[in-house]
């Protein structure tokens, strides 16, 4: 998961544009996503979501969608909401389906799918088993 990660110092230096920025009351939409990206790429979930949330706000407001679905898709993936992350990553892939990152993503959160069913199935067995 080490590709879908940032660097904390980085990930500063794209708060402190974006909080610059807002308090210019000059708001830029690339600042945003570009915050909003570093979010997304840190290892707390807390700035995952937080990151999430400022992507949903820019596509209310329109914009490159299949950039903000493919961030969206990454930050569903890292908070293993693998139903949301294929949601997004499908809709990346209606628009572009040669799209290398995207089809990479969809690989990845299907496999973790086939995982988690795996481990659920496993567990299952496993109170079947004790209760036997």
């Amino acid at each position: 998961m080490d590709e879908f990660t940032l660097p904390e110092t980085e990930i500063e230096e794209l708060k402190k544009a974006y909080k610059d920025e807002a308090q210019s009351g000059h708001s830029n939409s690339q600042n945003t996503f570009s915050y909003a990206y570093g979010l997304i790429f840190s290892k707390v979930n807390e700035q995952i979501k937080e990151g999430i949330s400022l992507v949903e706000e820019l596509c209310r407001d329109g914009g490159d969608q299949r950039d903000y679905l493919y961030l969206l898709a990454v930050g569903h993936f890292k908070l293993m909401n693998y139903n949301y992350a294929l949601k997004y990553i499908e809709r990346v892939l209606a628009i572009e389906p040669s799209n290398r990152q995207g089809n990479r993503l969809k690989s990845l959160i299907m496999k973790n799918m086939q995982i988690d069913g795996l481990k659920g199935i496993a567990i299952v067995g496993g109170i079947i088993a004790v209760v036997a």
